[in-house]
């Protein structure tokens, strides 16, 4: 048999030892068997000094591993402990921050509202303060209305009591004028010879048209008499404008009524500028507003009107007179422009007023009116003004219907007040068109006499022309001698036709004014033009401006 013999082997970590067995070629001699396997057997039971150095090794990286992990999850307890007190003192803190906060934003909410809330107050006691004062300022204004009406009144009682008296004088003066010439006549015709009688029937026709002159100036003494003053006209047509302001505001506040009433009114102006002397285009501008008839119905009524009568449903009341306002503004303004460089075209601007109303529309002639009064100041119904000591600039010269320019312009220049050259074409222009209006002759047939509005009558001429000429507050003022001729000359062979020796005899007035220097020493031009135009009148005894007939 083999002989196996164990190796020591060193393995190449350095740290075990292990026997291999080895064959060994047969040893011939029993007794080295022995030995060796006898020094085999000690080498097995005796350890081996790295093997237990190795041991030795791990046993003390497992005590030092151990003792680590202990260390460590000690370390790691206590700094989960510091950790979670930590995060329990800063949830403290940020609570009470939190609780702080809120309570701050309740103070500050309160004050808030407290705020709000006095606000409120006052804002209630001072309304409640303005609303008393414009009460009592509204009861102090009535009364002091009421008290010049009174003395107004009172005024015009004492003035026709006087003129009662005068004219009673005057006829009882006439029949002893008339008695007594009588009588003269009767002791003349016994006495004169029959070759006389053809001149004492002459002077028989003289006198009665002196009787009829007479009984015509009785009739229009008592016809003014009857009529209100020339202040009380200009006050009453300030109301009516400043009531026509707040409804045209009224209506500009509401969406749907705005609409409705700036589509009419673009409308409008674009006929108003194409007026012409023809009787066929003044009918055609009265289509844009036909459809304005002033109907008390609600929109529902509206409606059903609009589904059985037209196709097109009336405008309410407020967008109707919104309209009418508007018709008026843009005749004024065109009245402003184009009669100013040519008086004739006020002829057929006047006439679209007179057929609007003979449609139906009555109520533009109050509404013009109002609009007229305001844009012409005192020159509408001829009046002086005297301005009062709290009037603002702006008041004033709304009153006296003085216009800014360049208020309009895009640019950011302080408008400017108009010249008084400006001034005065504009408030000629307008009375012009008044003029045109009053003398227009025949009138439709849808219109009476007797419905015509005072201020729409010819003898309202009549009464302006007096008034001027006896104010020397309205002959001192620059625009006095364009404003006087402008009546005249586009009304005047309406007046002569009416009125006749009496027409000449208001023309000489004007000659005399003229002569006396109106507007004293300025102003030579326009006087001098009016001193012009009164010797035409007295050589040719007309004025003849073209445009009084319309063009069929």
């Amino acid at each position: 048999m083999l002989e196996e013999t164990h190796l020591l082997v060193l393995t190449s970590a350095g740290r075990t030892l292990s026997r291999a067995p080895t064959h060994s070629s047969p040893n011939l001699n029993p007794e080295h068997g022995v030995d060796a396997f006898l020094n085999a057997v000690r080498l097995r039971s005796r350890a081996y000094p790295i093997e237990e150095y190795c041991n030795a090794e791990r046993a003390a990286i497992k005590a030092l591993t151990q003792s680590h992990l202990a260390l460590q999850a000690k370390r790691n307890a206590e700094e989960m402990a510091a950790v979670l007190a930590m995060v329990e003192r800063l949830d403290i803190q940020r609570k009470g921050r939190e609780e702080e906060s809120m309570k701050r934003t309740k103070e500050i909410n309160k004050g808030i509202w407290e705020g709000i809330e006095a606000a409120i107050r006052r804002d209630e006691e001072k309304k409640r303060l303005e609303d008393e004062k414009k009460r009592q300022e509204e009861h102090k204004k009535r009364q002091e209305e009421e008290r010049k009406k009174a003395e107004l009144k009172a005024e015009e009682d004492r003035k026709k009591g006087e003129e009662n008296c005068k004219r009673k004088e005057k006829e009882d003066e006439d029949r002893k004028r008339k008695e007594k010439e009588g009588k003269e006549k009767e002791e003349k015709d016994e006495a004169e010879e029959q070759a006389r009688i053809a001149a004492q029937q002459n002077e028989a026709l003289e006198k009665a048209s002196k009787d009829a002159q007479t009984a015509q100036a009785a009739q229009a003494s008592q016809t003014s008499v009857k009529s209100p003053s020339a202040m009380q006209e200009w006050e009453n047509a300030w109301t009516e404008r400043a009531a026509l302001k707040k409804l045209t505001r009224a209506v500009e506040e509401n969406a749907e009524l705005k609409s409705v009433a700036g589509r009419s009114r673009r409308k409008l102006r674009t006929r108003v500028g194409q007026v012409t002397n023809s009787q066929s285009e003044l009918d055609k501008l009265l289509s844009v507003i036909q459809t304005s008839t002033c109907l008390s119905l609600n929109l529902e009524q509206a409606d059903a009107i609009h589904d059985i009568i037209s196709p097109s449903s009336p405008h309410p009341a407020p967008v109707y007179t919104a309209l009418l306002s508007a018709c008026s503004k843009y005749l004024l303004l065109q009245a402003e422009t184009e009669v100013t460089a040519k008086l004739p075209t006020a002829y057929p601007l006047a006439r679209l007023v007179w057929l609007v109303i003979a449609r139906g529309h009555p109520k533009l002639w109050e509404i013009f009116w109002a609009r007229f009064v305001g844009r012409t100041g005192r020159w509408g119904v001829a009046v002086h003004i005297t301005r009062k000591p709290e009037m603002s600039d702006t008041e004033w010269r709304k009153i006296v219907g003085r216009e800014l320019e360049g208020k309009n312009d895009p640019d950011d220049k302080p408008p400017t007040l108009e010249t008084t050259s400006q001034y005065t074409d504009r408030m000629v222009g307008q009375l012009a068109l008044y003029a045109a209006h009053l003398q227009t002759s025949p009138l439709p047939a849808q219109i009476q006499l007797e419905s015509v509005p005072p201020p729409f009558r010819l003898p309202k001429l009549w009464t302006w022309l007096a008034r001027v000429l006896n104010s020397p507050d309205l002959l001192s003022s620059p625009s006095a001698p364009q404003c006087l001729s402008a009546l005249p000359e586009v009304a005047g062979d309406r007046l002569c036709e009416t009125y006749g020796t009496q027409f000449t005899k208001l023309m000489k007035a004007v000659g005399e004014v003229v002569a006396k220097g109106v507007r004293g020493e300025g102003e030579t031009g326009a006087r001098v033009r009016l001193g012009l135009m009164v010797e035409r009148w007295e050589k040719e005894g007309k004025l003849g401006l073209e445009g009084r007939n319309a063009e069929r």
